[in-house]
């Protein structure tokens, strides 16, 4: 599937629009890279030596760690504000189908569609509009995700800051 999503995407047009990868090609342009890194966090959240687990990934993007979870015989479930319409377009390709449009805004309440072994917020950046959370937001949006896990569920983030590496 991955080098169909290579396929679909027409490197060349994107990168000629813009002087930046858009959304869709930082993704698409850095399979390796991007795979990888989760790959990586499969690997620490243990889900390559256990099956079943019922997971949510907040901020999902074009998806590859819920293909990734679903490859290795969990269920994810997965969240992200408004995707390009390439994504739309990619999701059915990875096979994966349960997204579910969330924005994670710092304070406010979110609701997740169920509960979970596992929430994953994997290089997520919660920090859009150059707004950096405090500790009352982080508080807040981990008693929301608590609302979400199962007894003995885990919460596993990984923040990504605007501007890194990663959304240049």
């Amino acid at each position: 599937p991955l080098k169909k999503l290579q396929d679909i995407w027409d490197f060349e047009k994107d990168r000629n629009s813009m002087n930046t990868y858009s959304e869709t090609g930082k993704y698409v342009d850095k399979i390796d890279l991007y795979l990888q890194e989760k790959i990586d966090c499969a690997i620490e959240l243990g889900l390559d030596k256990s099956r079943g687990k019922i997971i949510c990934d907040i901020g999902a993007g074009l998806g590859y760690f819920p293909w990734l979870c679903n490859l290795l015989g969990h269920s994810c479930e997965f969240t992200d504000v408004d995707p390009p319409k390439f994504y739309s377009l990619v999701w059915p390709e990875l096979g994966i189908g349960k997204y579910h449009h969330c924005e994670v805004i710092g304070g406010k309440d979110f609701r997740l569609p169920g509960s979970y072994d596992i929430i994953t917020a994997h290089r997520t950046v919660f920090d859009i509009s150059n707004y950096h959370w405090h500790l009352k937001e982080w508080q807040h949006f981990l008693i929301c995700c608590e609302r979400h896990l199962n007894e003995d569920g885990e919460l596993f983030v990984l923040t990504n800051l605007s501007g890194d590496i990663f959304h240049r």
